[in-house]
C-alpha cells in the first residue's frame, strides 16, 4: 500500500530550525521517506523550542519531526561526507537551509551532488537567496518579514508594524520551497536531470503580498496597515467589527 503520493521519493533534510525543516515535513506528510541528519552532539535547536514541556520534553519538535528517521552524521569530516553521498546516490531530493556557500566548503555543492546521481533535486532555502549581493548574509524570519514590506502590512493605522507570534516568513519559504521541489520532480520525469530549487525568506514574504506593488507601481498608491480592516471586502465595516446579518 502507498502511504501518500510521495510513495517511493526519499528526501535528506540537513536544514535546522524552521525552513528547511518545514519543506521536509511537507514532502514527508505527502508519503516521502524522509531522513534528517544532525551532527553527532549537536542536535537541532528545534528540539528544545515551544512553549510546552513534560519531563524535559518539547513538543514543538513532535510536528517538524513527523514522519522522518533521525540520522547522525558529521559533514565536516571525509568519512561523514562520503556517507552522505552514498545516501544522495540513492535518494531523489536535498533540503538544506544553511547560509550559501556552506555546502560547497564542505564539498558537497550541487556539482558533487550531481557526479553521483544525476536526477538529485537540491532544495536551497536562504534568507536572500544563493545570488546576489545580499546572499551572504545570514537569514532571519524577522528580518524577512521586514525588510520585504510584511511587517509594514500589519498592526493599525498610525502604530508600530508588530510581528505575529509566529516564525512565518520560515514557514512561507518552506511551503515555496517544498513547491519547487515537486515542480522540480515533475520536471525531472521530462529530462531525466536534477536541479537546485532556489527559496529565499525575503522572496516569499513579499510574494504573498498581494496587489501592494501594483497598487503603486501602476496608481501610486502605498498600502499600508488596516487594522481589522480590509478595504471593500465584507463582512467588514468601517469600524473594523464584523457585519452580522439583521443588525
Amino acid at each position: 500500500m502507498t502511504t501518500g503520493a510521495l510513495d517511493g521519493i526519499r528526501v535528506i533534510e540537513v536544514g535546522t530550525l524552521i525552513s528547511g525543516p518545514f519543506a521536509g515535513r511537507l514532502l514527508g506528510d505527502m508519503g516521502a521517506e524522509v531522513l534528517k541528519i544532525e551532527p553527532p552532539g549537536s542536535p537541532d535547536p528545534l528540539r528544545a523550542w515551544g512553549q510546552a514541556e513534560l519531563d524535559g520534553y518539547h513538543f514543538f519538535w513532535t510536528v517538524h519531526a513527523r514522519n522522518k528517521k533521525a540520522v547522525t552524521l558529521d559533514l565536516r569530516t571525509t568519512k561523514g561526507r562520503n556517507l552522505f553521498l552514498d545516501l544522495v546516490a540513492e535518494s531523489d531530493v536535498v533540503i538544506e537551509n544553511f547560509r550559501p556557500g556552506t555546502l560547497e566548503r564542505w564539498g558537497l555543492g550541487f556539482d558533487a551532488l550531481r557526479e553521483r546521481n544525476r536526477g538529485i533535486i537540491l532544495v536551497r532555502v536562504s534568507g536572500y537567496g544563493q545570488t546576489g549581493p545580499d546572499a551572504k548574509k545570514p537569514g532571519y524570519a524577522s528580518v524577512a518579514e521586514a525588510a520585504s514590506g510584511l511587517r509594514h502590512m500589519n498592526g493599525f493605522p498610525g502604530g508600530p508594524p508588530p510581528r505575529l507570534a509566529l516564525s512565518l516568513g520560515d514557514t512561507l519559504a518552506g511551503m515555496f520551497a517544498a513547491q519547487g521541489a515537486l515542480a522540480a520532480l515533475y520536471r525531472r520525469t521530462v529530462s531525466g536531470e536534477g536541479q537546485i530549487v532556489d527559496a529565499a525568506l525575503t522572496e516569499s514574504c513579499l510574494a504573498v503580498q498581494e496587489s501592494t506593488i501594483p497598487d503603486y507601481d501602476v496608481g501610486g498608491v502605498v498600502r499600508g496597515p488596516s487594522g481589522t480592516r480590509l478595504e471593500g471586502i465584507a463582512p467588514r465595516t468601517s469600524t473594523g467589527r464584523p457585519t452580522v446579518a439583521g443588525s
